[in-house]
């Protein structure tokens, strides 16, 4: 398993990757069924050996990738400073519920994520939540509510940490003593520089999952992407605020049903 996980990690992640270099994509996994049935041994293949199995340009790649095992760990290593780590495919806590949802192909989970928290959150039934970044005070407190009644409950509060609705259900939550994995649109040192954030995640009571490197800031792209994560992981969705057809919050409501 150890030498599984460390490949996926090389193979798909852009940790320690320069700028202009790409790693291998999750529709490239799902593509390559021989890169499946050899995760485990890629590393032992010499150059030439990747090249005759996944072709010259790819196999090329791979070596690249799989070339640079020390300074991943030592990027590794920087992140744990932060409480970060890796939540790899195939991991025990890694979300399966959520992959399995978003099955095969160029949409599917990534099979690489940076997490910050307590992980074990991702095995307690969850409610995901969606909703207006300019909530009116009828929003305002439905959120509010929402989140108070997962803590109630005993649902995990799963959502995007955008502002407005989905921090709002968050504070809610937390403040009645619940748990939340969110799934920003940034790097997750953006939300480990709130106080209370950090707090929380310190505490076991917030998880940040996120594909994102550390530092980035938000990204249009990942905003989409962590819709699908949001209803996928907890396969049922409240939506606060959506407008008919347009915007991330309908979208996100699309995906759950």
């Amino acid at each position: 398993m150890q030498s599984t996980r460390m490949n996926l990690l090389l193979l798909f992640s852009r940790i320690a990757l320069a700028p202009d270099e790409q790693a291998l994509t999750v529709s490239q996994w799902w593509k390559l069924p021989l890169l499946r049935e050899e995760i485990s041994r890629v590393h032992l293949y010499s150059p030439a050996q990747l090249c005759e199995r996944f072709g010259f340009s790819l196999g090329l790649k791979m070596v690249r990738l799989l070339n640079r095992a020390e300074t991943v760990l030592t990027e590794l290593t920087r992140y744990a400073a932060d409480g970060i780590y890796s939540l790899v495919r195939g991991d025990r806590d890694y979300p399966a519920t959520m992959a399995q949802a978003l099955g095969e192909g160029s949409q599917g989970a990534p099979l690489v994520f940076l997490a910050c928290g307590e992980s074990a959150i991702l095995r307690q039934a969850a409610l995901g939540v969606t909703g207006s970044r300019e909530p009116d005070a009828d929003m305002r407190r439905f959120a509010a509510e929402a989140g108070r009644a997962c803590a109630e409950q005993g649902l995990a509060l799963c959502e995007g940490g955008a502002r407005g609705v989905d921090t709002l259900c968050e504070y809610a939550a937390l403040g009645a003593g619940g748990k939340c994995v969110c799934f920003p649109a940034v790097g997750l040192l953006a939300r480990l520089a709130h106080p209370s954030v950090e707090r929380a995640v310190g505490e076991g009571r917030l998880l940040l999952l996120s594909n994102a490197l550390p530092e980035e800031g938000f990204a249009t792209y990942r905003a989409l992407a962590r819709n699908h994560y949001i209803a996928a992981h907890a396969g049922r969705l409240l939506a606060i605020g959506a407008r008919d057809g347009i915007g991330g919050t309908w979208r996100c409501a699309s995906d759950a049903l």
